[in-house]
């Protein structure tokens, strides 16, 4: 395996609160979810962007412990390291496990010519084949994504049954690892069980990518040209286009997204 390109920008927010990392067999993205409770379980500051860089160094110090097929178990053993580290069981007491900082991952590890993959939230791993570009995501956010730009539309509106934007970010991040709503990665390890997990075949020297949801709107609207993505001479110029694509104001207000310009990371990889 080797990483042939990696991107990792910040958008609107105060901090990047995704990040990528690689170690032996294995490489990943992960994105933390932007606080709306302001409970700063772990920190006063920046506390996602801590959390989630704090996650990537620790899954790069213990990765060698772990063959490619145990990706979910890296992730496991990194999240509980994580949470006794930071003394999290005492700073998190008393909070509902829905208010604390939650994250999207996927994570490869390359063995031969598999391709283990492990995708929790709506992070996602594309990769060619002949049906052309293939696309591995945890639709089970989908729904919940969906309806906030509904409200968020409403709200831009002017209706007035729709209270305020945090209010629809917390009634979503209520139905995190619930029965009734979508898995994704919790500092108490919640959620992990239920990644999406499963491996596909590619050959010496094909490429893959990963990427945050930074990159799904582009990558859906832009579907004809995904290709130049998975090649060294073009994806940067292919990110400028998205970066146009992302600042675009009729854009944006016809698909109101929680932030114009999201965080974004991507890590081009050769089998």
């Amino acid at each position: 395996m080797r990483i042939l390109f990696r991107y990792c920008e910040k958008g609107d927010g105060a901090t990047n609160e995704d990040i990528c990392g690689n170690a032996g067999h294995f490489a990943w993205v992960i994105d933390g979810a932007t606080d709306v409770f302001g409970k700063h379980c772990i920190a006063e500051e920046h506390e996602v962007s801590m959390y989630v860089n704090c996650l990537t160094k620790t899954i790069a110090e213990i990765a060698n412990y772990y063959s490619p097929q145990q990706l979910g178990n890296l992730v496991e053993a990194a999240v509980l390291s994580v949470y006794n580290k930071l003394n999290l069981s005492e700073k998190a007491a008393g909070l509902p496990e829905y208010m604390l900082p939650t994250f999207a991952i996927a994570m490869v590890a390359v063995e031969g010519d598999n391709v283990y993959y492990y995708v929790l939230g709506d992070c996602f791993i594309s990769y060619l084949s002949s049906q052309g570009v293939e696309l591995i995501t945890d639709n089970r956010i989908t729904r919940f994504s969906q309806h906030n730009r509904h409200l968020l539309k409403k709200l831009h509106e002017g209706d007035k049954q729709v209270q305020d934007a945090t209010s629809i970010y917390q009634e979503t991040r209520a139905k995190a690892n619930a029965p009734d709503g979508y898995p994704i990665g919790s500092i108490c390890g919640s959620g992990l069980q239920n990644a999406l997990s499963g491996s596909i075949r590619l050959g010496l020297g094909q490429k893959f990518i990963i990427c945050s949801d930074g990159f799904l709107d582009f990558f859906r609207a832009n579907d004809c040209d995904n290709r130049k993505f998975f090649s060294t001479h073009s994806v940067q110029r292919e990110i400028d286009a998205m970066n146009v694509f992302l600042s675009d104001e009729r854009q944006y207000h016809n698909e109101l997204r929680p932030k114009k310009i999201d965080d974004r990371t991507l890590v081009l990889v050769e089998v």
